[in-house]
């Protein structure tokens, strides 16, 4: 039973640390891309 202890807490820590990283990723770049809108006017 102590191995399923270990699972849990392996997929536990998994789970935290992508969340981790994930934010951090997600915080360094822009979520949507900086769009230029032309009008037809500026030609």
């Amino acid at each position: 039973m102590e191995a399923a202890g270990v699972a849990w807490w392996a997929h536990a820590g998994g789970f935290a640390f992508g969340f981790i990283v994930a934010w951090f990723v997600g915080r360094s770049s822009p979520r949507q891309p900086r769009v230029r809108v032309v009008s037809p006017l500026d030609y």
